[in-house]
């Protein structure tokens, strides 16, 4: 991989920003996390490189290098800190200001049934903040998961799944009420999370959803939108691009996405639209969303809809040129209070964000323009290809040479 991040904008289906430094990174971004606002976006690469880049400007404004096999990171909602999860051994929290590192290995040693100082390093486990950062939720292989204070490390709740099932990935829902947890005893777990709550109360399971007839693994998992009445559920086979949407109340399939024979990597939902992103084993990039059926009737209410052509035969006067109306004596009055009447839009400043992120501030509303640089064609042909197309080009969507590319969606859809 080149490490390079992508962000793409959905309102105009194109590339938005290309964000990469001078010289190129060696380890392919697994991950990403945007912040709140949506200004930033943390790219956590596998060989242990943290980057926080300005998405408006394209400038990187941090840099940390763990030395840790980094598997995922999870950005702080309000801090310059995230907690990453390593590809073998304890999650760990990273000070992206001072580069400062802590290990989380005394209080998750501490919550394992069965501690051993010597094989827990071997164990995997994947960490994401609790709603507001305060608290972090922590998940192991060896079915575990646990609740940690992020200052001190203490630890506050711990749940075990039943049967001690190796927990994979833990998704938090959009209102933070809600943790999917992909098991590898073939089932996804939906549990309520009140992170807020004394003790075992924290962790409530809710149900799981299993495929019985044929007994598939799961890839992956996510909370459609920001509410938690639907999530969407990958198969993980090799071959196999099928989403179940299932609803979490009865927990039944309600739909089931079809997609071409190619293994999926990774799920992720928009947190405002009805879509869902797919990055599949080749490395294309699939967007789900409803079939939207154009209404022609709501920008005409006398507009009649044919199955199929019919003979129409026009009125004698129905083309003619109408006389205009006479005007009231007091037009020019009429006309200004209709004007008053009318809402007043702003077209500066756009639409107030969604309710989601009502406590972010100064949200990225639009990623300005920035013209790539056309080589000379001596120049380009000498210089270093890169994927998709020469140095100084955009190179295709999609190409993400099969690892997990920095193509996810901003709050504000970018």
């Amino acid at each position: 991989g080149e490490g390079r991040t992508v962000v793409w904008d959905l309102e105009t289906r194109g590339v938005a920003s290309w964000l990469q430094g001078e010289e190129p990174s060696p380890a392919p971004v697994v991950s990403v996390a945007w912040s709140r606002n949506g200004r930033r976006l943390l790219a956590c690469h596998a060989g242990g490189a943290l980057h926080l880049w300005d998405v408006a400007s394209g400038a990187r404004e941090r840099s940390v290098h763990t030395g840790l096999p980094l598997a995922a990171a999870d950005l702080h909602p309000r801090e310059l800190e995230c907690v990453v999860s390593t590809a073998q051994g304890f999650p760990a929290l990273v000070d992206l200001d001072s580069g400062a590192l802590q290990r989380l290995a005394k209080a998750v040693s501490t919550a394992d049934p069965r501690p051993d100082p010597e094989r827990a390093p071997r164990f995997v486990y994947v960490a994401c903040y609790a709603p507001g950062g305060r608290r972090v939720v922590v998940a192991s292989s060896r079915g575990m998961l646990s609740l940690l204070e992020r200052g001190s490390g203490d630890l506050v709740a711990q749940f075990k799944a039943l049967g001690v099932p190796a927990i994979r990935s833990v998704m938090l829902s959009g209102d933070g009420a809600s943790l999917l947890l992909v098991c590898g005893d073939r089932s996804v777990r939906m549990v309520d999370f009140k992170p807020d709550a004394p003790g075992p109360t924290a962790f409530m399971p809710v149900g799981s959803f299993e495929d019985h007839i044929e007994n598939k693994p799961w890839a992956a998992a996510c909370f459609c939108k920001k509410g938690r009445e639907h999530y969407v559920v990958a198969t993980g086979a090799p071959d196999e691009h099928v989403l179940y949407v299932v609803e979490t109340r009865t927990n039944t399939v309600e739909r089931v996405l079809q997609g071409p024979r190619e293994g999926v990597k990774a799920l992720v939902s928009h947190p405002t639209r009805p879509l869902v992103i797919t990055l599949s084993s080749t490395g294309d990039v699939y967007f789900w969303t409803k079939r939207l059926e154009e209404n022609w009737s709501s920008f005409a209410p006398d507009f009649k809809e044919l199955k199929e052509n019919a003979e129409y035969v026009e009125r004698e006067d129905e083309f003619d040129v109408n006389p205009r109306e006479p005007r009231p004596a007091n037009g020019v009055q009429a006309s200004v209070e209709a004007e008053a009447a009318q809402e007043w839009v702003d077209i500066l400043n756009g639409d107030a964000p969604d309710d989601s992120f009502s406590d972010a501030e100064d949200f990225l509303d639009y990623i300005p323009a920035r013209p790539q640089l056309e080589l000379p064609a001596v120049e380009a042909a000498q210089a270093p290809a890169a994927s998709g197309g020469a140095l100084g080009t955009e190179p295709a969507v999609g190409q993400t040479n099969g690892h997990v590319q920095a193509l996810q969606l901003a709050a504000q859809g970018a």
